[in-house]
């Protein structure tokens, strides 16, 4: 009798313990997606100090052009979006990582497609030299060479330049436009090379003390990076980013934040 009962106890345990196992490897094979909509949290990284398309606004709060187009695609897909700011050399480590689900504002390089994918472009941006007023402007390489040069320390414009201008001397920022500016204003470096959109947010802050050069380099696009595996969040993603396109969510956040061919006018 007691054999018996111990083999309908180990039948039960089967009945029982065999479905709450499924669960959980049900539950622990969630995509990213998945777990986002289960969850109604999105999170994101991305890195702050970069007018005007992520930085803290005068309020204490996160926002700017990438910014609001993030919140918008959280609200669409009814997700509270919970926003992470780290240094600009951080955000790809902490996708990778998987303390993120996804990295906003950051230009698509064949560099980093080797390591994660990346949404459709959704922004296409590019650089230039900004210079003090006083000073003559540089419209090319070689006005450059034998300069000093300020760049966002592991960004496009470091890689750009470092490629493209062997003669040039590079100072690197990880605070951004706005310590590279500052220095260029009393003199640590001849010239910024910056993302011509965030720059011509700074000046015109501050008018008639910087200067564009008249050419832009090195064509950026903008998109979301998003872990290889994630196909469903990049599925999701690209269907967002071609309706914002289409239903002129992204032109109106251009004008609300004032780039585009009249950023710099």
């Amino acid at each position: 009798m007691e054999r018996q009962r111990r083999g309908l106890g180990a039948v039960v345990a089967l009945v029982v313990i065999g479905p709450l196992a499924w669960l959980v490897t049900a539950g622990a094979q969630q995509t990213t997606w998945q777990r986002a909509q289960t969850e109604k949290k999105l999170q994101i990284v991305m890195a702050s100090g970069y007018p005007p398309f992520s930085f803290i606004g005068e309020d204490g709060k996160q926002t700017g052009f990438d910014t609001d187009l993030a919140y918008e695609f959280a609200k669409r897909n009814g997700l509270e979006l919970v926003v992470k700011l780290v240094a600009f050399e951080g955000v790809v480590p902490a996708l990778i990582g998987k303390q993120t689900d996804m990295v906003v504002s950051i230009y698509a390089t064949e560099q980093r497609r080797q390591v994660v994918n990346f949404s459709d472009a959704y922004w296409v941006a590019g650089l230039s030299f900004v210079t003090l007023k006083d000073k003559p402007a540089m419209n090319s390489m070689d006005d450059a060479a034998g300069k000093t040069i300020g760049v966002l320390q592991g960004g496009f414009s470091q890689r750009f330049l470092s490629q493209n201008a062997p003669k040039v001397t590079l100072k690197a920022y990880k605070g951004g436009p706005v310590e590279i500016l500052s220095d260029l204003a009393i003199g640590r470096v001849d010239g910024a090379f910056e993302d011509r959109d965030v720059a011509a947010y700074y000046l015109r802050t501050q008018p008639g003390k910087y200067q564009f050069g008249s050419r832009l380099f090195g064509e950026g696009q903008y998109a979301w990076a998003i872990r290889k595996d994630d196909t469903d969040l990049l599925e999701a993603a690209n269907k967002f980013l071609a309706e914002a396109k289409k239903d002129g969510t992204i032109d109106g956040l251009a004008k609300k934040w004032h780039i585009g061919p009249a950023a710099t006018q």
